[in-house]
């Protein structure tokens, strides 16, 4: 049989390093993490007592299980709405991804001396907001209450200028959080593109020709869609936003923010894909794992062999380095399993 070859590695789950699989045979178990607080909850558990930011004791069911701590939220979410050429949302309309009430109403195409801003309880926050942008506009659709009257007016581009929005003052939030951004303009038969960046992140929204809102929410990544989000630690950030087109207006429309606390923090993970064999008889692969570079690797992942690639590793733990490798079985060959891969390796935050 051949040997197979690893071909990619490393596809982890963004911020969520907290959480970890314990084995319980008694009660309490000790779990071991990072970014703990006061408050935080374990899903099945009970009794959950906080130790430190890096531990946690609590109540679990008997057996090996991964588990997910939640961190109370020390915020609510803040909304704005940038009014454009429409009318202010009242402050009992719901709208957004995440739906809330109190969205805060930005008028104008810039302040410098920055809003205050409420959360979604109607409670003022130390958060301020100021914008600049060189238009204000309008999507071509029928006014109504909520996500519609949100998504209608907008912070607009028409020339080579980013439009810049800075957030600053906001609650501490342990894990930060997520800001939504939407973005539908008016752009008739033009596909346009908003370039979208918060920090060193980009990320683009393509505005597909003849397409407004209609009251479904989609996100885009580098693709169609309207909204963006981007992950956010600290007290404040700068969006920025320009477009481009095929015409002579690119445009990277604003129609509002939401930002939203990140509470939740689920188990790392690691997905690993491999080149099929091309040996005939192959039915499955098994995977081993270890912890020192070329073995031993001495866990078995697979207790029986998987039929294909990806297969997601989701007992791995904070702070740790595993390599691993993968076996080709033929049960009709002896011996039934093929040499190892070639080795990969996972290093986990």
């Amino acid at each position: 049989m051949r040997t197979l070859i690893l071909s990619a590695l490393l596809l982890f789950s963004a911020n969520l390093l907290r959480s970890q699989t314990v084995t319980s045979v008694m009660t309490p178990v000790t779990i071991n993490g990072t970014g703990f607080v006061t408050g935080a909850t374990v899903a099945n558990c009970t009794n959950v007592v906080f130790v430190s930011a890096t531990t946690l004791t609590a109540s679990c069911p008997a057996g090996t299980q991964t588990v997910v701590v939640t961190n109370p939220a020390t915020a609510n979410p803040i909304s704005v709405n940038f009014v454009g050429l429409d009318v202010a949302m009242a402050a009992t309309e719901t709208a957004g991804v995440v739906p809330v009430t109190n969205w805060n109403n930005a008028t104008g195409a810039s302040t410098v001396a920055g809003l205050a801003l409420k959360d979604s309880t109607g409670a003022a926050t130390s958060a301020t907001i100021v914008w600049s942008c060189d238009d204000l506009w309008q999507l071509p659709i029928t006014d109504a209450p909520g996500n519609v009257r949100m998504m209608k007016g907008y912070c607009d581009n028409n020339s080579a200028t980013p439009t810049t929005i800075t957030v600053s003052g906001l609650p501490a939030n342990s894990l930060g959080y997520q800001v939504y951004v939407y973005a539908d303009g008016d752009n008739g038969a033009l596909q346009r593109t908003g370039n979208y960046t918060v920090g060193t992140t980009k990320i683009s929204a393509i505005d597909l020709a003849n397409t407004n809102f209609s009251g479904t929410f989609t996100q885009a990544n580098n693709s169609a869609g309207n909204y963006v989000m981007f992950t956010v630690t600290g007290t404040g950030f700068t969006l920025g936003a320009i477009g481009t087109s095929t015409d002579a207006q690119p445009r990277a429309p604003v129609n509002g923010i939401q930002i939203v606390p990140i509470t939740t923090v689920a188990a790392p993970t690691v997905a690993l894909k491999w080149t099929p064999s091309v040996s005939v008889g192959v039915t499955g692969y098994n995977v081993y794992r270890g912890t020192a570079s070329g073995g031993p690797y001495g866990t078995k992942l697979t207790p029986t062999p998987v039929a294909a690639s990806p297969y997601v590793d989701t007992t791995v733990q904070p702070a740790q380095t595993y390599y691993y490798v993968v076996t080709a079985y033929n049960p009709n060959a002896s011996p039934s399993e093929s040499v190892y891969s070639g080795q990969a390796i996972a290093v986990i935050p």
